[in-house]
C-alpha cells in the first residue's frame, strides 16, 4: 500500500496522462504505468511516439507495478479535496484507491504488458533556459500543418545552431521562424511531432528554470522538475525555409491592435472556405476588403507608415491574423515586395520572430 498527498501527485499525474493514447488502438496505451520501488514512485505514459515519465519520493520499501486507467485515475484525483491523501492498494486484477471516505476499485493490466520505448543512447546534451524554449515554440508552432501527406510538415523543426535556438514551422501556405540567443554550443536539427510540441508547450508554462535537452538521431528528451519528456523525431527533410524569405521588401508599419481588429472584422464576411482578403496599399494608407458567395462585403481603412509603390494583393486573412497575433509590440511591420511574393510579418524592432504568408488569388 502506498500513500501520497493529492497536491504532490496531481501535477506529475496530469503531465503523464496528457500523452496517453485515447483512440484505443491498444488497451495498455490508455493506462499509466505505476512502479513503486526503493522509495520512489515512477509514473509513465506513452502513445509510442511520445513518452512522459515522472518520479516522486515515496515511503515504500517493496517493489510493485501495475497499469492503471489513466483518465479515470486522473479524474478521481482531480476531483479530490486539495488536502486529501491518496492511498493506492494493489489487488489481484484491480487497484483499490482510497481518498478520505471514498473507495474506488479499478481494473488494471499487468505491468509487463506496458511497452518499453527504446530510446537508445543520447550522445548530445545541453541545458537550455525554459523561457527560450517556451518563446520559440510559442511563436512558431501555430504554423504547423495538420494531417498533411508531407508528414515532415506535421511537426516543428527545432534547431540548435551554435548559440542560436530556432523553431520553424510551415504548412506550405505560411511559415513561422522564431530564434533566441542561448549561451551553449552544440548542434541539433530535429522535427518534433505536433502532439509532442503541444504537450511540451504546456509543460514549459509551469517551469522557469533550465531544461536538460538530450538528443540522438531518433529521439529528443526534455528533463525538468523531475519529469522526462521523450519524443520520437520525424524522419524526413524539412523544407529550406530561408529560400522563401523575401529579400529587401518595402516595409509597412501599422498599429498592431488597430490592424488586428480590422482583420478580425473583415474576416467575418470573407469566403469561409478560402478566407481571401484583398490588401491595397498607397502612400501611408492600407485598405482591406473581403467578400463571400452570399455577396456580403467588408471594407476597412487604416493609416499606416508606407512609402512604397502602390500595391494590391490577395492573402489568406486567417493566416495573416494568426501571424499578427503572435507579435507583442505596439506596432507590427509588414514587408511587401510585389503581388506575387510572400508577405513578411515581424516586430519592427526585432527580427527574432519572422512570419511569412504566401499571396493568393482573390
Amino acid at each position: 500500500m502506498i500513500t501520497l498527498s493529492r497536491s504532490d501527485l496531481l501535477a506529475p499525474l496530469r503531465s503523464v496522462a496528457s500523452v496517453v493514447d485515447r483512440r484505443g488502438s491498444m488497451p495498455v496505451l490508455s493506462t499509466i504505468l505505476l512502479h513503486a520501488t526503493h522509495g520512489t514512485l515512477v509514473l509513465r505514459g506513452t502513445d509510442l511516439e511520445v513518452e512522459v515519465t515522472a518520479s516522486l519520493p515515496l515511503d515504500f520499501d517493496g517493489d510493485w507495478a501495475t497499469c492503471i486507467p489513466a483518465r479515470k485515475f486522473l479524474d478521481i484525483v482531480k476531483a479530490a479535496p486539495d488536502d486529501a491523501q491518496v492511498t493506492i492498494k494493489p489487488d489481484t486484477d484491480r487497484v483499490q484507491v482510497k481518498i478520505g471516505r471514498g473507495r474506488y476499485a479499478m481494473s488494471v493490466l499487468d505491468a509487463e504488458s506496458f511497452p518499453a520505448v527504446d530510446k537508445g543512447d543520447a550522445p548530445y546534451e545541453a541545458e537550455i533556459a525554459a523561457s527560450a524554449l517556451r518563446d520559440v515554440i510559442g511563436h512558431a508552432a501555430y504554423a504547423m500543418a495538420q494531417n498533411d501527406v508531407r508528414y515532415y510538415l506535421n511537426g516543428l523543426l527545432l534547431q540548435l545552431d551554435g548559440k542560436v535556438l530556432r523553431a520553424v514551422a510551415t504548412d506550405g501556405g505560411r511559415l513561422a521562424v522564431s530564434e533566441r540567443d542561448v549561451q551553449i554550443g552544440g548542434t541539433m536539427d530535429a522535427i518534433i511531432p505536433r502532439k509532442a510540441v503541444t504537450e511540451l508547450a504546456k509543460m514549459l508554462t509551469a517551469h522557469d528554470g533550465e531544461v536538460v535537452v538530450r538528443w540522438s538521431e531518433n529521439f529528443v528528451e526534455f528533463v525538468m522538475d523531475g519529469i522526462s519528456f521523450l519524443s520520437k523525431v520525424i524522419e524526413g527533410r524539412f523544407p529550406d525555409w530561408q529560400r522563401v524569405m523575401p529579400e529587401a521588401p518595402t516595409n509597412c508599419r501599422a498599429d498592431r491592435l488597430e490592424l488586428k481588429g480590422a482583420l478580425h472584422r473583415t474576416a467575418i464576411l470573407s469566403n469561409e472556405k478560402f478566407k481571401g482578403l484583398k490588401i491595397s496599399l498607397t502612400r501611408d494608407h492600407m485598405a482591406l476588403s473581403a467578400s463571400n458567395p452570399e455577396r456580403d462585403t467588408a471594407e476597412e481603412s487604416l493609416d499606416v507608415g508606407y512609402t512604397g509603390n502602390d500595391l494590391e494583393l490577395g492573402i489568406n486573412v486567417a493566416f495573416l491574423l494568426d501571424a499578427v497575433s503572435t507579435i507583442e509590440s505596439e506596432d507590427v511591420q509588414l514587408g511587401f515586395t510585389n503581388d506575387q511574393t510572400a508577405v513578411l510579418i515581424a516586430d519592427p524592432d526585432s527580427q527574432q520572430d519572422r512570419h511569412i504568408v504566401m499571396p493568393m488569388r482573390v
